[in-house]
C-alpha cells in the first residue's frame, strides 16, 4: 500500500511541475550521492533570471468613472513593447492577462508611472491607461 501512494504522488507531483527529471533520493542513497537535483545552483545567474521577476498584470476596465493616466500615444510609453503588446491583447480579448518585462522594460515602466496616479480603490486597480479609446488597468508586481 505504500509502495503504491509513494507512486500516485510522484506521479500527482510530475504532473504539477513540481519535481523535474534527477536522481531520485532512494536511487541517491545507494550511489552515494546527496539526491540533490539542482543543476542550476552552481551556475552564474543572469539578465534573464531577472526578466521572470517583475510582471506587470492588464485587465480591462468596464465603468467610466475614472480617466486614464496615461495613454499608449505618449512616446514613453509606446517604447514599453511588452506593456503595448499586452495592452493590445487586453484589448482584443477583454481579458485579464500578464507580460513579463526586462529589467530595462521594469526600469521604463517605473519611470512613467512615477509621477501618475494609481488607482489603489479602482476596479480592477493599477494605473489605467488608454490604448485605443479602451482604457485599461495595469498592475505591477516585481
Amino acid at each position: 500500500m505504500a509502495a503504491r501512494r509513494e507512486f500516485l504522488t510522484g506521479i500527482a507531483v510530475a504532473a504539477a511541475g513540481c519535481l523535474g527529471p534527477g536522481v531520485s533520493s532512494r536511487g541517491a542513497d545507494e550511489s552515494g550521492d546527496g539526491g540533490s537535483t539542482d543543476a542550476g545552483s552552481d551556475t552564474d545567474t543572469d539578465d534573464t533570471d531577472d526578466e521572470s521577476r517583475y510582471h506587470l498584470r492588464g485587465a480591462p476596465v468596464e465603468a467610466d468613472d475614472r480617466e486614464p493616466v496615461l495613454s499608449t500615444d505618449d512616446d514613453a510609453v509606446a517604447r514599453i513593447e511588452p506593456l503595448v503588446d499586452l495592452l493590445e491583447e487586453v484589448t482584443e480579448t477583454f481579458e485579464v492577462k500578464y507580460a513579463s518585462l526586462s529589467p530595462s522594460d521594469a526600469g521604463a515602466f517605473e519611470e512613467v508611472t512615477a509621477d501618475v496616479e494609481r488607482y489603489a480603490a479602482g476596479n480592477p486597480p493599477g494605473y489605467y491607461i488608454d490604448h485605443e479609446g479602451t482604457v485599461v488597468s495595469v498592475s505591477s508586481s516585481g
